[in-house]
């Protein structure tokens, strides 16, 4: 076995540790994140409301869009927030 063979392999078995070692550590950092969406998306309640009020806040944003185009944007945050909520991504 040369030294340059050695140095190849050694190089080379290094590297696939510090990808496990990566893999690992995303692993580790994710999965509380992922389980907990998980969970979270079994034990949620009805979320009628949320649409109610999506509808209501879209309605809304119409209605200013026909006749107050330049203060359409007030109620940008109020749909986009209910929608979210519908959603259950927040």
């Amino acid at each position: 076995m040369t030294l340059f063979t050695f140095i190849h392999n050694y190089s080379t078995v290094e590297l696939m540790l510090l990808q496990f070692r990566n893999e690992i550590a995303l692993k580790k950092w994710f999965s509380p994140l992922i389980f907990a969406k998980k969970y979270q998306m079994e034990a949620t309640k009805s979320n009628g409301k949320s649409w109610l009020w999506f509808f209501v806040w879209l309605v809304i944003l119409i209605t200013l869009l026909i006749v107050y185009r330049q203060f359409f944007w007030l109620a940008l945050p109020g749909t986009v927030t209910y929608f979210a909520k519908a959603l259950h991504l927040i």
